[in-house]
């Protein structure tokens, strides 16, 4: 029965999305065992001989030129700085924290560089396109402070502190 509802939900559910059933249903009979609401195996385990559905995360999608325009002619109309930030991770590939984490000292005009913290907290350099190194000039100051700051000049930067 387990197997025919995996097919069921399968062709009608993302993977990741049945995967999460199968685990909450894993869960709450786990929960049943340890009050001794529930006799036996887990069904919805090895042991119960069920195999949970497997999900391949490796997806990629790019936005199209347009879509990107798009998406920065948008920001552009609710706050410059997210305009920027999008701009430098759609053109750098940077994530967020690497770019609210960066630096007046961390960038490298002559180089074309800036050197961030990346996942994980090495130090990395990453290359610069002049429209980055143009943007991220925009908004640096002294080379101690945070490129992006929000409106009273602190590094933490939320989606409402800018808008």
């Amino acid at each position: 029965m387990l197997d025919q509802l995996k097919t069921e939900l399968s062709a009608k559910l993302a993977p990741g999305t049945v995967k999460k059933v199968f685990e909450l249903m894993r869960g709450v009979i786990n929960f049943a065992i340890k009050r001794k609401l529930w006799q036996g195996v887990n069904p919805v385990s090895n042991l119960g001989g069920f195999t949970m559905p497997k999900v391949d995360n490796k997806g990629e999608r790019f936005l199209s030129p347009e879509e990107a325009h798009k998406l920065l002619a948008e920001l552009e109309k609710r706050s410059p700085v997210w305009r920027d930030m999008a701009f430098l991770s759609l053109y750098t590939g940077l994530r967020l924290t690497e770019i609210i984490h960066l630096r007046g000292q961390d960038i490298d005009e002559k180089s074309l560089t800036a050197i961030v913290t990346a996942k994980g907290g090495q130090r990395e350099p990453v290359l610069l396109t002049p429209e980055a190194l143009t943007v991220l000039m925009k908004h640096r100051c002294g080379a101690d402070a945070y490129v992006f700051r929000d409106s009273r000049g602190n590094r933490s930067l939320w989606p409402g502190s800018l808008f």
